[in-house]
């Protein structure tokens, strides 16, 4: 695992400040670039080593069924952490109750068009720190509130807010949520499955000198197979999500009739959270082309 950081850190670090001086972008200085990546790699070697724990005590309890015990207990991590994602966002930011006004009506009557409600209205400060313009929905059932960053406010108009929530509100009138989480749950249990075929294939070559499963000397093959499960994973739901981003645009133009503040918007983000407008790639979200392209051609078929 250090071998493989000692190859992604400089590249990764390349890729955020080279590049985005390169393009002149805003980026941060180069140490804070290093010492940000170090601290999120670091994270990421100290997660995949309780993961390998947690499987090989998998594997101890629940033996060749381990990887259906593994896909339930991420499953469970994944609801937990959309359940509390309101709280994590309470400890980092202030949250401030939306004051009454034109904007808190038209959600208001917006949530009751969709027959949908949140626990509040919120706006998003940081201080002493400049927060990208945003609004989100967050949590579900009880904890479901919607985020407003107080820059949006400062930048944004009403239509464009009230059509970008109406996006998000989507999420949850589809049932969004519970849906990306049992699709990558679906491919998880197909993708583990293979992985233990593999190595039970794996620890049967004798020039290996394997002793089982739990012989420590699998981890390298049990981590290679993992990672490249991972990555099939994340490009698949990637796909998935952006066929849900695309639909929830729609519902939301369809909802609020503002394709011009919805294509305004999506201007005014890449401009100022500096996104290079390119086509769609493997990315969890469609680009800024191709939405604004929908926007159109939803307007075009019905005017």
């Amino acid at each position: 695992m250090l071998c493989l950081e000692a190859i992604y850190l400089p590249l990764y670090s390349y890729i955020d400040y080279g590049l985005k001086r390169y393009h002149r972008l805003p980026t941060f200085p180069l140490r804070t670039c290093l010492l940000r990546h170090c601290r999120a790699q670091g994270k990421l070697v100290v997660k995949w080593a309780v993961l390998v724990q947690i499987i090989y005590l998998m594997y101890a309890t629940l033996q060749e069924w381990w990887w259906c015990g593994f896909v339930c207990f991420q499953l469970l991590l994944d609801i937990g952490w959309e359940q509390c994602k309101p709280f994590i966002l309470s400890r980092t930011y202030t949250l401030t109750p939306l004051v009454d006004g034109e904007l808190k009506q038209r959600l208001q009557n917006l949530m009751r068009r969709l027959s949908t409600s949140v626990r509040g209205i919120y706006v998003l400060t940081k201080p002493g720190a400049k927060v990208a313009p945003n609004a989100f929905v967050v949590g579900w059932g009880w904890t479901r509130q919607i985020s407003i960053v107080h820059t949006m406010l400062e930048r944004f108009s009403l239509d464009e807010i009230e059509v970008i929530l109406a996006h998000e509100l989507a999420h949850h009138v589809y049932f969004d949520i519970w849906k990306r989480l049992f699709a990558r749950a679906g491919i998880r249990v197909i993708a583990y499955y293979l992985i233990a075929m593999l190595m039970l294939g794996l620890v049967d070559i004798p020039i290996y000198l394997f002793d089982g499963f739990s012989d420590s000397t699998t981890v390298p093959f049990l981590l290679s197979l993992f990672v490249l499960s991972w990555l099939v994973t994340t490009s698949i739901m990637n796909s998935y999500s952006r066929m849900m981003e695309h639909r929830a645009d729609e519902f939301a133009l369809r909802t609020t009739d503002l394709h011009q503040a919805f294509k305004s918007a999506m201007v005014r983000l890449a401009n100022i959270n500096e996104i290079l407008a390119h086509e769609d790639s493997n990315s969890s979200h469609p680009s800024i082309v191709s939405r604004i392209r929908h926007a159109e051609e939803w307007a075009a078929r019905n005017t």
